[in-house]
């Protein structure tokens, strides 16, 4: 019995759905699994070691900067004095309590510092020499207090929970000694609240704050320090009490939970001991809490996540199963094309793969590509041929006929010719005159220029004779400047001699005569020393106006000189060209007469070319003939060159067509079957 038929692309399909599934369930089933772990006890008693040993680092910290401080100068000095001591002598008075206290403090509270909130100085006498202000530690309490115990025996107290005024505090202490391994003076504590601890670790368990694992220090039902919210303290101490732990099912385990403000809680809790007074006794308990709906959140199924996983393992299956089976549907449809009896061999399986599918698809291709160039050659050359002799005799038709009118042209180029030298011998006779009248211009032309030289010279030699005369022009009115200049200064001189004069009175009347004929004659030497002044001005202007005349027409003569020489180069280039034309004109004559003669044989090699066309029509319509009979033998096959170029396999070499000769026309050009058969009939 024949079993029933399974497509490729369903068995594909149904193997990675399958697949898909197992995925989905088996990371179920871990993420259940994973989850189940942050919800027991001991994930919370981990946070509580993890506090404890933030505490202990932190209080490491501060016990070695107390340290460091207890080896200050100035505080043993402040100590010592305090004390009653022997004071170390630096010659300088101990500085008071106060300003050591605030100037450790604020070391110690800087950024990179401890940040204690109680640093305290005191003597072995229990005197508290310096607090930090606002702080429950008091004088009274050094007495019962075990920290300043430690230190008066001269031992260290490093960083031990101790309640101060009901309130926890890590608490370290170190003695301070007069020297070095010397005595006992005092003392130096630190303290830092737990609920600053709590504080910090909480924040630093989780980025979300509901997730967060947050410790409670309580003592019988009042909350010493916890990272709850200040409103949530309340309802936690009444629900801390043991009798007050509920049980609760959570995907199938029964948990023990604590609630308080509305939800469960995961709790782990240990005793905490510390120091009460002088001795170490248990001081509460510290509960470890996180919210339970954080837990649950955790553990649930994510079934959204798991319905997407399916939607796409759907999608990614189908894509693969068509991927891989589409190649294999290809090659069936082509063999089944092949098998009904179609003949199209420009069918290619297009496959972009790159593995096996790719390399039988290529196999396959190369067979239709060696079938397709071998019919395609047969087909090709037949249309070649046809195309070719239908070409051929047709041509020779055309020869013929131009070869007839080609005599008679023949015989009309040769008296036209015959005409042409003539008239070539007549052109060459003119260009030669041509050329005897420009030389003649040119020589009268060249004595031209010369002459305007020679203008252009004396016109300079004018100009500059008239600017000398300029020069002396105003060399003499220099001089009559000093003329006039001399002529004021005399008028001057008579004036002062006339005023002398008329002081003297009698005697100076004879001097006054001559000093007016002084000044009469400097007044006329002015006068006239101003009418050579204007003179001369106007001898200026004219020499002036006629240099400006004598450049202007030295410019206008440089610019003729410029046009003639032009002129005349002009005139022997085209001298050059009259003389290039009467050789060219008598080469001419001599080709032309060559050109006669080779007519004569041209007509003769005319005939044979006839002869031969005639013979190349008969042949070219049997050859014509025997291409119609091979087109019809092909014409079985699909070929289309549209559908060829789709295959993305290469031609072999040694398939490919004979390169088609260069007189063949375009292929829309080629002569169709019925073309060709009326042609033979005709």
């Amino acid at each position: 019995m024949r079993s029933f038929p399974i497509p490729m692309f369903a068995k594909f399909l149904l193997g990675c759905l399958t697949l898909a599934a197992l995925l989905i369930v088996g990371g179920t089933f871990v993420f259940k699994q994973s989850a189940k772990p942050p919800t027991q006890g001991n994930y919370l008693a981990k946070h509580l070691r993890r506090l404890q040993g933030y505490e202990d680092r932190v209080g490491r910290g501060m016990t070695g900067a107390l340290e460091l401080v207890a080896d200050d100068t100035r505080l043993r000095q402040t100590i010592a004095a305090s004390a009653g001591g022997a004071v170390p002598d630096t010659g300088r008075e101990a500085p008071s309590p106060t300003s050591v206290g605030e100037a450790i403090s604020a070391r110690l509270g800087s950024k990179n510092g401890v940040q204690p909130d109680i640093f305290a100085i005191f003597t072995v006498k229990n005197e508290l020499l310096w607090v930090t202000p606002n702080t429950p530690l008091r004088a009274d309490d050094l007495g019962e207090l075990a920290a300043a115990d430690r230190v008066r025996d001269g031992n260290v107290f490093a960083h031990r929970l101790t309640l101060l005024d009901g309130v926890p505090y890590q608490v370290s202490a170190v003695p301070v000694r007069a020297t070095n391994g010397g005595e006992v003076i005092g003392g130096v504590l630190a303290a830092v609240h737990a609920q600053r601890y709590y504080d910090e670790f909480a924040e630093q368990s989780d980025d979300v704050p509901e997730r967060r694992v947050r410790p409670t220090l309580i003592r019988g039902q009042d909350i010493l320090a916890s990272a709850l919210p200040q409103d949530q303290w309340g309802g936690a101490s009444k629900a801390m009490q043991l009798d007050k732990v509920v049980k609760v099912v959570t995907n199938d385990v029964e948990r023990d939970v604590i609630q308080f403000s509305g939800s469960d809680q995961d709790f782990y809790t240990e005793d905490i001991e510390g120091y009460r007074g002088l001795e170490k006794t248990k001081i509460g308990k510290v509960f470890m809490t996180r919210p339970r709906t954080a837990a649950d959140e955790g553990s649930k199924i994510p079934w959204l996540e798991i319905m997407i996983g399916i939607g796409l393992s759907v999608v990614v299956a189908s894509a693969m199963a068509f991927w891989i089976t589409r190649p294999i549907k290809q090659f069936v449809r082509q063999s089944r094309k092949l098998l009904q009896g179609d003949t199209d061999l420009t069918q290619r399986i297009v496959v972009h793969s790159r593995d096996e599918t790719a390399d039988l698809a290529e196999n396959i291709n190369q067979v239709f590509v060696r079938l397709h160039g071998l019919a395609g050659d047969v087909q090709t050359a037949a249309f070649q041929v046809g195309a070719s002799s239908a070409e051929i005799s047709a041509a020779s038709k055309q020869m013929l006929s131009g070869i007839k009118d080609q005599s008679v042209k023949i015989e009309s180029s040769t008296a036209a010719i015959t005409e042409l030298s003539a008239s070539i011998q007549q052109v060459a006779e003119n260009a030669a005159q041509a050329t005897t009248v420009a030389e003649k211009s040119n020589v009268a032309v060249t004595s031209a220029v010369q002459r305007m030289e020679q203008i252009r010279v004396a016109v300079d030699d004018a100009a500059e004779k008239i600017r000398e005369l300029g020069e002396s022009s105003k060399r003499i009115g220099n001089i009559v400047e000093v003329i006039r200049q001399i002529s004021e200064q005399t008028s001057l001189l008579a004036l002062n001699a006339a005023i002398q004069a008329a002081q003297a009175g009698e005697h100076g009347r004879g001097f006054a005569v001559v000093a007016d004929e002084v000044s009469s004659l400097a007044r006329r030497a002015g006068q006239s020393a101003k009418d050579i002044e204007a003179l001369i001005q106007t001898i200026k202007e004219q020499t002036t106006a006629a240099v400006a005349s004598m450049e202007k027409g030295t410019a206008e003569v440089d610019t003729g000189t410029q046009l003639v020489s032009t002129t005349l180069g002009d005139l022997g280039h085209l001298i050059g060209v009259v003389r290039d034309t009467a050789g060219a004109v008598q080469e001419q004559a001599v080709v032309s007469d060559e050109i006669a003669r080779n007519m004569d044989a041209v007509q003769k090699i005319a005939g044979e070319v006839l002869t031969g066309s005639e013979e190349s029509v008969l042949q070219a319509e049997r050859l014509h003939e025997l291409a119609f009979q091979l087109e019809e033998s092909i014409r079985g096959f699909n070929l289309d060159s549209s559908a060829a170029h789709a295959a993305p396999a290469p031609i072999a070499p040694e398939l490919r067509a004979a390169p088609v000769p260069k007189t063949l026309p375009p292929k829309h050009e080629r002569p169709s079957s019925r073309g060709r058969s009326d042609l033979r009939r005709g």
